[in-house]
């Protein structure tokens, strides 16, 4: 009896239940007037409400508690969302409050009187109080304000951008919690929001492996994903973006990057060789810049050092391509192999070459294995129309002369055969003898290369116009001595090809 009449005066056997902490806030009346006002008037005007739009959420509420239009009856779930609803209303201006300091006191308006609502005054008024000390106390335990927490979500509706939910292809950091062997389990903590996702094997690298531990991902090791239908593709995404960003700053030469690949070349094709970089990245070598190696099924499985050509933004998310125009990125593998040509044969050199194919304006050789291409004017000083064709034969041997070279940048910018001539046209007319006294003529021939040169860089530091080099130039250099590398002009390239 005694208990019974404790619980309807006091609505509980806990006169408190707050759980103690720290020293409790204690206010007089007035002072608990003042706090809550001010307060609360602080709070309307980060989350405003009128009546009309508090009473559509009672409603609302009500509707959700009762599931008035579900098949089977419950009269005692109806008769909860009536009290529910009616205890809201009998004290709106209360719940109105309170819903400030606590969002879901409308959603669960009877378990409020457990928490920071005062006891009942006597028996004959059950109604709820606010509990201002208790909500004083909380904001000292806890070193912020309400209105602070309101600030900071944007009266609870989490617009800010902090709270923005990551969205389809964002890129969000994760933590491997677990591993079998269809992918990982991936732990997302991004934007304050925790969740959970899947790497599968198949997509936890551009490079085909087995397992996500070949890929890199170990238990604990935290990596960057991105959301790919509210599952993760991660490091295939996110991995091609950081790889093709390496080969952008390679082709483009952005300091501090080494222009050079190393693939590793996957089939040959008739057309050329498809090859696959260290980070995943495929990409194809043309038949012209694989020179003596076109069409080698040995290399295979081998590893080469390639330059890129070209490279087609708009096909990096190709990873299996099947025609050549599909490729995203061409490579060169004889620029690689004319750096190492530049060492060994400075600007004056003389190499054996081999005829390869004959154009309209332009002879195609090889010189150690690595295909360059000779411009008309660089066969011959000879005025006379003619075709090379009538005077190389395919896979023939020539002489070749290096006019400019570049060790240090690693690169071979002309071949000729003219500067090989003792006369203009001597090539077409005594093929033998200008290739059986090439060294000879080189050496000749360059020193009046180095003559001319200086005689240039001395004219610059005078002052002169850089046309007066070439005043007194005759159109047609005189039968005994042959031209220097700036008198082999283009005056007869017919629009040939420079390289």
């Amino acid at each position: 009896g005694r208990a019974a009449v404790q619980r309807r005066s006091k609505g509980s056997y806990n006169l408190d239940t707050r759980m103690p902490c720290g020293e409790e806030t204690v206010m007089t009346e007035e002072e608990q007037a003042k706090w809550l006002e001010e307060k609360t008037a602080e709070l309307n005007e980060i989350m405003p409400i009128t009546d009309q739009e508090f009473l559509d959420e009672v409603e609302e509420l009500a509707w959700g508690w009762g599931r008035h239009l579900l098949p089977y009856a419950d009269k005692r779930r109806h008769e909860t969302a009536k009290h529910k609803r009616k205890t809201i209303l009998k004290q709106k201006e209360l719940f109105k409050t309170l819903r400030l300091w606590h969002p879901l006191v409308l959603k669960y308006p009877t378990f409020m009187k457990r928490f920071d609502t005062a006891p009942p005054s006597d028996r004959e008024n059950r109604d709820f109080k606010m509990n201002v000390e208790y909500l004083a106390n909380e904001e000292k335990i806890a070193d912020f304000t309400y209105a602070d927490l309101l600030k900071e979500t944007a009266g609870l509706k989490f617009t800010g951008e902090q709270w923005v939910l990551p969205q389809v292809g964002d890129v969000v950091e994760g933590t491997v919690k677990a591993i079998n062997e269809d992918g990982a389990f991936v732990e997302i903590d991004s934007s304050r929001v925790k969740s959970w996702a899947q790497v599968p094997t198949r997509f936890s690298s551009l490079r085909p492996v087995s397992s996500v531990e070949e890929a890199g991902l170990q238990l604990g090791r935290s990596s960057q994903q991105k959301l790919l239908k509210k599952v993760l593709d991660p490091l295939y995404l996110v991995k091609l973006d950081n790889a093709w960003e390496k080969a952008t700053d390679k082709y483009n030469l952005a300091e501090g990057t080494d222009p050079f690949f190393n693939v590793t070349v996957l089939k040959m094709e008739n057309w050329g060789a498809s090859v696959m970089t260290e980070d995943g990245l495929v990409g194809m070598i043309p038949n012209r810049d694989l020179g003596e190696k076109a069409g080698d099924a040995g290399m295979v499985g081998s590893e080469v050092t390639v330059r890129i050509q070209q490279l087609k933004e708009d096909k990096k998310d190709l990873i299996n391509p099947q025609m050549v125009m599909d490729y995203p990125i061409q490579f060169s593998y004889s620029s690689v192999m004319k750096q190492e040509l530049a060492k060994k044969y400075p600007a004056g050199s003389v190499a054996s070459a081999k005829v390869v194919s004959f154009q309209p304006l332009s002879m195609d050789i090889e010189i150690d294995g690595v295909p360059f291409t000779m411009r008309k004017v660089d066969i011959t000083g000879s005025k006379k129309i003619f075709d090379p064709s009538k005077f190389f034969v395919t896979d023939e041997i020539i002489k070749v002369y290096c006019v400019e070279s570049d060790p240090e940048g690693g690169q071979l910018f002309r071949w000729s055969i003219r500067a090989l001539e003792p006369k203009p046209g001597a090539i077409l007319y005594n093929k033998e003898q200008v290739f059986e006294n090439a060294e000879e003529t080189a050496k000749i021939f360059y020193e009046k290369q180095l003559a001319e040169k200086k005689r240039m860089e001395e004219n610059m530091d005078l002052g002169d116009s850089p046309l007066s080099m070439f005043e007194g130039m005759s159109d047609k250099p005189e039968p005994s001595q042959a031209a220097p590398s700036s008198i082999l002009g283009d005056d007869e390239d017919d629009g040939g090809l420079d390289f």
